[in-house]
């Protein structure tokens, strides 16, 4: 094994870091008094051991003092950890999952209480797991936009369609401005 990959392996084996769980509360406590609202919500992925293993970490962004900011969200062996800036979340990695919300730091809170005394297990329920589990909980600020990305978009659209066809009856269509959506021209319904 080369050196590249003993480094890769050490901090597979070393996890995310010690359990932070009630430093995370604490800070979602504050946040909620400060009016915090997240604006989105997010899934990274940071690959490592040569791209064959990713790292999924669970990301909400908001704006403080007219700056972009995020607090991550990272699940391991060792339990809960998070780090929160205006830094890039995840520098090595890249967005899975991306979408709209309105979410106060008391929602996450919840959602975090209600699996935080679970074990972690590399099969049954991993950083993969936990960051799906808390991207899927955040709702929607509205919930007629899709997604920035699914790799399975099709219920999105649907949803889309649905609307769309809802609506159609309450407008003429010689009269709506035609719009792009999805790359293809049709009316704005």
């Amino acid at each position: 094994m080369g050196i590249g990959s003993s480094i890769a392996m050490d901090s597979v084996l070393d996890g995310v870091g010690a359990d932070r769980r009630e430093q995370l509360l604490s800070l979602l406590d504050k946040m909620a008094v400060r009016k915090v609202r997240f604006s989105h919500v997010a899934v990274w992925r940071d690959p490592f051991l040569g791209g064959t293993v990713d790292h999924h970490t669970v990301v909400y962004e908001y704006a403080s003092a007219r700056l972009q900011r995020s607090l991550n969200i990272d699940w391991g062996r060792e339990g809960i950890t998070y780090k929160f800036g205006q830094d890039d979340p995840c520098p090595n990695g890249d967005i899975i999952n991306r979408k709209w919300c309105r979410l106060n730091p008391a929602e996450v809170r919840k959602h975090l209480l209600a699996v935080l005394d679970w074990e972690y297990d590399l099969v049954r329920w991993n950083c993969q797991h936990f960051s799906q589990y808390m991207f899927e909980k955040a709702a929607e600020a509205f919930s007629s936009l899709p997604d920035v990305h699914v790799p399975d978009n099709q219920a999105s659209n649907s949803r889309l369609r649905e609307r769309d066809s809802e609506n159609e009856s309450k407008h003429s269509p010689a009269t709506e401005p035609v719009v792009e959506r999805d790359g293809q021209s049709q009316a704005n319904l």
